[in-house]
Parts: structure tokens; C-alpha cells; sequence
């Protein structure tokens, strides 16, 4: 991914830009990092890490390996 935090520049990863997706907005096209978005909604990073890890196992499919694990499901 090499899209870049609205907020401080730093490169986003694909699971910053589908956090920023699942919390912000499912449509922006600008996206944020997990300090960055811990500070928008002040709370921590880990506060962050842990929903991130939850919508993970609830399946959210825009988080990538979410996405893989479909595909694999279609084809395997």
C-alpha cells in the first residue's frame, strides 16, 4: 500500500486503510495510521489493535487476509 496518513504523512499500511475504512468511512480514499487514528478518537493505540483484531475475527472483509481466506474458500 503507498497511500500516506492524512494526519502525519507516514506510509499506511492495508490494515490502517481498512481500519480507516471500517471506523471512518467504507469510501475515503484517505486513510490514517493507528496513532493517528487512536489521537481522532482519543483513545490508545492498543484500543485501536484490539477492534482491529476483533473486526479481524468477526470476518471484516477489508482487512486483506480476510479476503485471502475467501478466495481460498472459492478455490480450494
Amino acid at each position: 500500500m503507498c497511500d500516506q496518513c492524512k494526519g502525519c504523512g507516514k506510509p499506511v499500511t492495508a490494515d490502517e486503510a481498512a481500519m480507516t475504512k471500517k471506523l471512518i468511512n467504507r469510501g475515503t480514499r484517505e486513510y490514517m495510521c493507528i496513532p493517528c487514528l487512536a489521537q481522532y478518537f482519543d483513545v490508545t493505540c492498543d484500543d485501536i489493535y484490539d477492534r482491529m483484531a476483533y473486526f479481524k475475527e468477526m470476518g471484516c472483509m477489508l482487512f486483506p487476509c480476510n479476503q485471502e481466506k475467501l478466495k481460498e474458500k472459492k478455490h480450494g
